[in-house]
C-alpha cells in the first residue's frame, strides 16, 4: 500500500481507469475526493460508462454518481484510507500519458442518445442512457435499468419520460409478465422501433395461451399505458375537415402507437373474443395507467380527450366484431356494451339475459342517423374511424347496439345461429325475402323445442313480434325509421306461420285463444277467413302435408263439422247457394268430395295402393246417393277421381303393395286388372256426355292387359319347354309331355286363346252377338239408371239385384260385353232382334 504518493494527472487517470475495470468504488471514491480538480464529473463519467462492468449492481455505484451530479466532493468512510497506487508507480509520466491517449473513453455526445435529447441532454443524462443501453446489451441486465435511473429521476423531465414510456414497458413485457418468453429487442432497438411495430411488440404474448386471457387487462394498464406519455409518440396533424364535426376532439391530434393497439383490441374481438372481453372488461380505459410506485405523469387534456373517445370507438366496434354465432359470444358482446356504458357514466346494471326476458321497446331513431343505404357497409368498413356512426358513441348507437344483440340472441337459442352483423344486415338492407327465409328458419325449429305448455308458444310468439317492430307498432314508426329485423314482413305472413306451427302441435285451444279474437284488429289469417267453398281448405292442406291423405276420416269429420255448422258448400259458378233439407245427402256428397281429394292427393305420392282402395271401398259404394243429389248440386269429383286412378301408370316412384291376396301374382297384370275396376267405377258415375273419354280410356287399358296376359302365356310356355324331358340324357322314345299327360288346368290365357283361334260363321257370329246382348241386358238398364233421377220401386231394385247376383260375372267381361252390346244394333237385323231402349232419364 501506498499513501500519499504525488501522482501526476495521467497516473491520476490511469488509477482511475485501474479501479473503475476492477470495480472498486470506494477507492474510485476516495481518488475522485481527492482530485476533484482533475477528474472532473464528465471525465468520471467517461471513466465509469467505459471500463466500470455492466453486471455490477447499480446500487454500488448510484451514490457516487449522485455525488458527481451534484457537483459535491464524494463522502468519505474513513480518513485514513490508503489507496493502492502499486499500478501505476512502475510507470512514468510520459507513459502514462501516451496510455492515456489510447484509452478510448467512450464519449457522452453519441448518437444512440435519442433524437429529442441529444440537442438538450446534460452529460448525466447522456451517461444513464449510454449506461442503461450497455447494461442491456453486455450483461443482460435489463431489469436493474430502473434501480440505476430512479434516483434521477427528478434531475431531467426528458430522461423520466424516457424511463416511463420506455424502459417501464420493456422491462415488464421482458422479465415481469412473460420472463419465459423470448426476448426479441434489446432497449436501443425496442426504443428505435416504429411506434406500431413497438406496439405490437408489446401486445405479442397478450392473450396467446387460454389461461393468460384474465391478463390482458394488466398488459393495456401496464404496457400501452406508460408507452403513450411520450410527446414524441403523438402526431400533430391536419385532418379531413369531414371526419369528425365534434369540438370536444381535438382533431389534430393522432398516436398511432394507440391506434395500433386499438386495431390490435379490434382483431382479437374478431378471432378471440374472450381475450377482447376480459381486456374491456378489466381495464378501464386511458386513464387507468401504471406508472409505477415512483413515477408520475399526466397527458394533456387534449390528449385525454382524444384517447377516451377512440377507446369508446373500439370498445363499441369490438361488440360488433364478435364474429361466433352463439350464445357466449353474445352474452360477450353485452357485456362489453355495458362496459362502454360505465365508460360514460351511465347505467349499466342489466343483463342481456334480463334485457330478453324484459323486451323492452327499442326507442324509434331516423336511419339516416347510421348512413341511410351504407349503413349495412359501417357494419363490415371503417368501424374504428371517426366518419362510421355506428361506433361513434352517441345516444343512437348506444340504442341501436343492444337492440342487435338482442336480436341475434333471440335467434341462436331458437336454433338460428345468428351474429350482431348478420341481425345488422337484416335490419339495414331490408330484403324481405332474406327476412322471410329466417322466419320461417325460426318458426320451424319452434316445434322441436315446444313442451307441453302454452307459455313457451306465447313466449315464442312474443319474442317474434318484438323482433318484428323491435316492440314499436307500425302505427308508431314511419317508413324511413328502423323497425327491427324482420320489419318488411308482414304481420299477417308472421302470425300464419305461427299459427302453423302451434296447429302442428296440436295447441288448438291456445291458437283458439290467440287467433279467434273479436274486432277488427284480430289477427285472422287468411286460411280460417269463411270463403264460399270452405271445403277446398281441406285440398289445401293435403298440397301442404305429405301422407296427409291417409287420414281421411279425420277430413271427414272436418266436412261434416262444417256442414252442421252451416257452412256454404261448393256451388256452380253462376248458381246459387241451394237450400236443402237433406243433410245425409249432402254429408255423402262432401265426404265423397273430400275422398276424391284424398285420392288425387294419393296419386301425386306415387301412392296407387291407397287411392285404388278407396276408388273400390269408399266411391260408388252406394249408388242410391248419386241418384238421390240435392238440387244445384252434383258429383263431379267421384267419377274424375276414379278415372284419375285407372290412368296412372305404375313407376319406379310407385309404392309396392304389401299384399297381393287373390290378386295375379304378375305386378303389371295386376296394376292392370286394378286399374280396370277404378275405370269401372269411373263408368258407374261418369255423366253421359264423358261415358266416351271413359271408354276410350277402358278400351286402351284392356288391352294392355290382353297383351300382358298373352306375354305371360307365352313365357310359361318357353317355361314349359325348356322344360322338356325329351332333351335329358336317356330318354329315349319318350312320349311328350302333351301327349302322354294332358293337362287337367287349363290357364284363362291358353283358353281364351283357343277360342279366340276357333273358327266363326258369320251366323254363329250374329247367334253369339245376341247371346252376349241378352245377358247385357241387366248391365245397361244398371248404368242407364245411373244416369237419371227417377225412382224405382224398392222391391223391384231388391229383385233386380238378386237377379244380378245370380248372373254376376267378372267386372271386367261385363263391361266389355256392355261395350259390345253396341252391335246388336248392327246385326240385329239377321236375328230380328229389337232390343229396349229406355230414354227417360236421359239428356
Amino acid at each position: 500500500m501506498a499513501a500519499h504518493v504525488t501522482l501526476g494527472p495521467a497516473k491520476l487517470v490511469l488509477l482511475a481507469v485501474h479501479f473503475a475495470t476492477i470495480a472498486d468504488i470506494d477507492s474510485l471514491t476516495y481518488l475522485i475526493g481527492q482530485h476533484a480538480v482533475i477528474l472532473r464529473s464528465e471525465l468520471v463519467l467517461r471513466i465509469i460508462l467505459t471500463y466500470l462492468p455492466e453486471t455490477l449492481s447499480p446500487a454500488v455505484y448510484v451514490p457516487l454518481i449522485q455525488a458527481i451530479a451534484s457537483d459535491e466532493s464524494p463522502s468519505q468512510t474513513n480518513p485514513d484510507y490508503q489507496l493502492d497506487t502499486s499500478s501505476v508507480q512502475s510507470i512514468t509520466e510520459d507513459q502514462a500519458s501516451r496510455k492515456v491517449k489510447k484509452l478510448h473513453l467512450l464519449s457522452l455526445k453519441n448518437t444512440d442518445v435519442p433524437l429529442t435529447l441529444a440537442h438538450e441532454a446534460d452529460p448525466l443524462t447522456s451517461f444513464l442512457l449510454l449506461r442503461a443501453y450497455r447494461m442491456d446489451e453486455e450483461a443482460g441486465m435489463l431489469p436493474q435499468v430502473p434501480n440505476l435511473v430512479s434516483p434521477f429521476l427528478q434531475h431531467s423531465r426528458e430522461l423520466h419520460t424516457w424511463m416511463i414510456s420506455t424502459v417501464l414497458p420493456l422491462v415488464r413485457r421482458n422479465y415481469e409478465y412473460y420472463p419465459q418468453r423470448p426476448i426479441r429487442y434489446p432497449l436501443l432497438e425496442f426504443q428505435n422501433l416504429p411506434d406500431r411495430i413497438a406496439i405490437d411488440y408489446l401486445l405479442a404474448e397478450t392473450g396467446a395461451v387460454d389461461d393468460e386471457f384474465g391478463l390482458a387487462g394488466r398488459d393495456l394498464r401496464g404496457l400501452v399505458g406508460p408507452w403513450l406519455h411520450n410527446e414524441s409518440r403523438w402526431k400533430r396533424e391536419a385532418f379531413d375537415q369531414d371526419v369528425s364535426h365534434d369540438t370536444d376532439t381535438a382533431p389534430e391530434l393522432s398516436c398511432p402507437g394507440w391506434e395500433q393497439a386499438l386495431e390490435w383490441l379490434a382483431s382479437k374481438a374478431a378471432t378471440s373474443w374472450p381475450v377482447a372481453l376480459k381486456a374491456i372488461e378489466s381495464w378501464d380505459g386511458p386513464s387507468d395507467i401504471d406508472l409505477g410506485n415512483d413515477a408520475g405523469s399526466w397527458l394533456q387534456e387534449n390528449q385525454q380527450q382524444y384517447l377516451d373517445r377512440s377507446y369508446a370507438r373500439a370498445v363499441l366496434a369490438s361488440a360488433y366484431l364478435v364474429s361466433d354465432p352463439d350464445l357466449g359470444a353474445l352474452e360477450a358482446a353485452f357485456r362489453i356494451y355495458n362496459k362502454i356504458r360505465s365508460l360514460l357514466d351511465e347505467d349499466s346494471d342489466i343483463t342481456l339475459q334480463t334485457a330478453v326476458e324484459n323486451l323492452a321497446p327499442v326507442p324509434p331513431f331516423d336511419i339516416d342517423a347510421f348512413g341511410g343505404a351504407k349503413a349495412a357497409t359501417y357494419l363490415r368498413n371503417d368501424l374504428l374511424q371517426g366518419s362510421n356512426p355506428l361506433t361513434t358513441p352517441k345516444e343512437e348507437s348506444l340504442d341501436l347496439l343492444p337492440a342487435l344483440i338482442q336480436s341475434a340472441y333471440l335467434l341462436t337459442h331458437s336454433g338460428v345461429p345468428c351474429t350482431i352483423r348478420k341481425a345488422g344486415d337484416l335490419a339495414f338492407i331490408q330484403e324481405q325475402q332474406e327476412q322471410k327465409s329466417q322466419i320461417g328458419r325460426l318458426i320451424r325449429n319452434l316445434p322441436t323445442r315446444a313442451s307441453d305448455d302454452d307459455g313457451f308458444w306465447i313466449r315464442a310468439r312474443k319474442e317474434i313480434l318484438w323482433l318484428h317492430g323491435w316492440g314499436n307498432s307500425l302505427k308508431s314508426t314511419r317508413d324511413e325509421t328502423l323497425q327491427g329485423i324482420f320489419g318488411k314482413v308482414t304481420l299477417e305472413f308472421i302470425e300464419t306461420e305461427l299459427l302453423k306451427a302451434m296447429l302442428s302441435r296440436s295447441r288448438y285451444n291456445l291458437a283458439r285463444t290467440l287467433y279467434d279474437q273479436e274486432g277488427p284488429d284480430a289477427p285472422l289469417p287468411v286460411v280460417l277467413r269463411v270463403h264460399s267453398d270452405p271445403i277446398s281448405i281441406i285440398e289445401k292442406v293435403l298440397e301442404q302435408n305429405p301422407k296427409a291423405y291417409t287420414r281421411l276420416q279425420e277430413f271427414e269429420e272436418l266436412g261434416n263439422n262444417m256442414i252442421h255448422a252451416n257452412l256454404p258448400i261448393y256451388v256452380r259458378p253462376g248458381k246459387q247457394q241451394p237450400i236443402t233439407e237433406d243433410q245425409d245427402a249432402v254429408k255423402s256428397l262432401v265426404t265423397k268430395r273430400i275422398v276424391a281429394m284424398c285420392i288425387e292427393a294419393a296419386l301425386r305420392e306415387d301412392d296407387f295402393e291407397t287411392a285404388y282402395s278407396y276408388v273400390v271401398t269408399r266411391l260408388g259404394a252406394d249408388e242410391n246417393v248419386h241418384k238421390s243429389q240435392p238440387a244445384g248440386i252434383s258429383d263431379e269429383w267421384s267419377w274424375k277421381a276414379a278415372l284419375d286412378a285407372g290412368k296412372y301408370v305404375r313407376t319406379e316412384r310407385s309404392q309396392k303393395p304389401t299384399h297381393l291376396g287373390t290378386a295375379s301374382g304378375n305386378p303389371e297384370i295386376r296394376h292392370l286388372e286394378q286399374r280396370i275396376e277404378c275405370l269401372a267405377t269411373s263408368l258407374r258415375l261418369a255423366p253421359p256426355p264423358q261415358l266416351q273419354e271413359v271408354l276410350k280410356t277402358f278400351r286402351r287399358c284392356e288391352e294392355q292387359l290382353d297383351a300382358a296376359i298373352k306375354e305371360e302365356a307365352a313365357r310359361e310356355a318357353a317355361w314349359d319347354t325348356a322344360g322338356d324331358l325329351s332333351g335329358l340324357p336317356g330318354s329315349f322314345d319318350t312320349p311328350g309331355p302333351d301327349k302322354a299327360y294332358p293337362p287337367r288346368n287349363i290357364s284363362a290365357s291358353a283358353t281364351a286363346r283357343q277360342a279366340e283361334e276357333a273358327p266363326m260363321s258369320l251366323f254363329d257370329l250374329s247367334r253369339a252377338t245376341a247371346r252376349v246382348a241378352s245377358r247385357n241386358l241387366p248391365v245397361l238398364s244398371s248404368l242407364q239408371g245411373s244416369f237419371t233421377s227417377d225412382k224405382t220401386n224398392a222391391e223391384s231394385e231388391s229383385s233386380e239385384s238378386e237377379l244380378h247376383e245370380q248372373n254376376r260375372t267378372r267386372k271386367r267381361d261385363q263391361l266389355r260385353e256392355a261395350a259390345t252390346g253396341t252391335l246388336v244394333s248392327g246385326v240385329g237385323w239377321l236375328l230380328g232382334a229389337n232390343p229396349k231402349r229406355p230414354t227417360s232419364g236421359q239428356q
